[in-house]
């Protein structure tokens, strides 16, 4: 006989037994028997409850009993109390389940809320992490690519630097995990052209000071950590 076979019969036999009990014990003052298959029915209602009574206050006897017949008898017990205490056990199960569902719930909608909250949060830090592409561009531009097509090679290089070390300052804003090159632009007063080729520049393999990603059919610029030290290391001089 299986382990299943033997829980349903305990069960069941205990369910009857204890049904009888309370049958006796409820009988009128003229020692007239009432409701027989009332308490016989209830009691086997009670006893098939204990499996989950047992599953609310953690325990393993149901599983335990498997490897340890003994076991069996103790449910037993708790199914005959449940079946002569059939009513108030069955009443008492129903507030329980009740409380239960309503802990539930308010686990439920608790969790929803801060799911809620941290969509917020993490909408807000997605705003602020890529910077919109519309922004408009200020006219008062300081050196343009043309400006430095004629200029020699030894007066370009101070200008080259710093306008390098402008456009790494604006990828190191904390308002923005990346940035556009119009951003940059925008930002730095620097001719969009030249942000375009000093970014391609910076992000040479030679140099490595910032990284180009391709997203939503637009590229994307940031500040590597080694940008970010060179940038660093520029403004302590």
């Amino acid at each position: 006989m299986s382990h299943y076979q033997i829980l349903a019969i305990v069960l069941l036999l205990s369910g009857i037994f204890g049904g009888l009990v309370n049958f006796l014990l409820n009988q009128d003052s003229d020692g007239i028997p009432v409701h027989f298959w009332k308490s016989i029915t209830t009691g086997v209602a009670a006893s098939i409850m204990v499996p989950l009574f047992l599953h609310m206050i953690s325990s393993n006897l149901m599983e335990s009993s498997e490897k340890e017949p003994l076991d069996y008898f103790q449910i037993a017990g708790f199914c005959l109390i449940a079946a002569i205490f059939s009513r108030r056990f069955i009443e008492g199960m129903w507030e329980k389940l009740l409380q239960q569902l309503k802990k539930t719930e308010d686990k439920v909608e608790k969790t929803s809320q801060v799911v809620e909250e941290e969509k917020e949060k993490v909408a807000t830090l997605i705003g602020l992490q890529e910077e919109p592409d519309d922004l408009e561009s200020d006219r008062n531009l300081k050196l343009t690519l043309t400006d430095y097509e004629v200029m020699g090679l030894d007066e370009m290089q101070p200008f080259l630097k710093k306008d390098m070390m402008t456009i790494m300052d604006a990828l190191d804003d904390p308002n923005y995990r990346f940035r556009t090159v119009r951003g940059i632009a925008t930002a730095t007063k620097l001719d969009r052209d030249l942000v375009s080729g000093l970014l391609e520049a910076l992000a040479d393999k030679a140099i490595g000071a910032v990284k180009k990603i391709r997203k939503d059919d637009k590229d994307l610029w940031v500040l590597t950590e080694k940008g970010r030290k060179g940038l660093q290391e520029f403004k302590k001089e």
